[in-house]
């Protein structure tokens, strides 16, 4: 079988559990502070290796689970970690390259910042109303288009609607076991949907809300025999 020329691939988007998962960052500056918040929320067991760190990475280190090895990276460093996967964000090319191909000797997949072409994976702009989370990538295209479009759609993806997906992923607990039909399940959803209760979320509603959104459930669920 043939693969596909490269210049014809796209990137497959996934989203990772990494609850527990070993990451290392080799560098210490803007670049690399920029990816550790997201990956500790993630639940990752972060890692990382620089001489000289920024101070929000020092902050964090003593503040979360951090692990901060105040060391230059040298080659076989990687080992003891174990990483799932590794980050070369240094300012130095070279070793960034170095950091690479020992992730990939060890059979981790990297992201190296000097050389986004030569990476396993890439970080997607991401507007995050947990529990809703939007990803988007340009597969490298245009940063500057990706930007635009990350604050286009923060207006969209606002935090009323993370709000709304919170209570929805709540009501699936509940569905599960009191609503047997999908479809029945499928006419809820989409009843919720189509209301008002987003609205009144976001005219700073909660509590109308919250009620229109019972309503809603309880007309779908079946009532109790006397």
């Amino acid at each position: 079988m043939n693969s596909l020329p490269l210049s014809q691939a796209s990137p497959y988007l996934v989203a990772l559990n990494m609850v527990h998962k070993a990451v290392v960052i080799v560098g210490g500056g803007v670049v690399a502070s920029r990816k550790i918040g997201a990956l500790l929320a993630s639940g990752a067991r972060v890692t990382v290796i620089s001489p000289m760190v920024t101070e929000a990475i020092r902050t964090q280190a003593a503040q979360s689970n951090l692990q901060w090895i105040a060391a230059t990276y040298e080659p076989g460093l990687l080992a003891a970690y174990q990483p799932v996967l590794v980050i070369a964000a240094t300012d130095d090319s070279a070793i960034n390259q170095q950091v690479r191909d020992e992730a990939r000797q060890l059979g981790a997949w990297v992201n190296d910042v000097s050389a986004p072409d030569e990476a396993d994976f890439a970080n997607m702009a991401v507007i995050d109303r947990a529990p809703l989370q939007i990803g988007i990538s340009s597969g490298g295209a245009s940063p500057a288009l990706l930007r635009w479009l990350k604050q286009q759609l923060t207006h969209i993806v606002d935090v009323p609607l993370g709000q709304l997906a919170s209570w929805m992923q709540a009501l699936r607990g509940v569905t599960a076991n009191s609503v047997t039909e999908q479809a029945e399940r499928q006419r809820l959803y989409d009843e919720i949907l189509a209301s008002d209760v987003l609205s009144l979320l976001r005219d700073d509603q909660p509590e109308a809300a919250r009620q229109r959104f019972e309503q809603i459930v309880q007309a779908h669920l079946p009532r109790e025999r006397s």
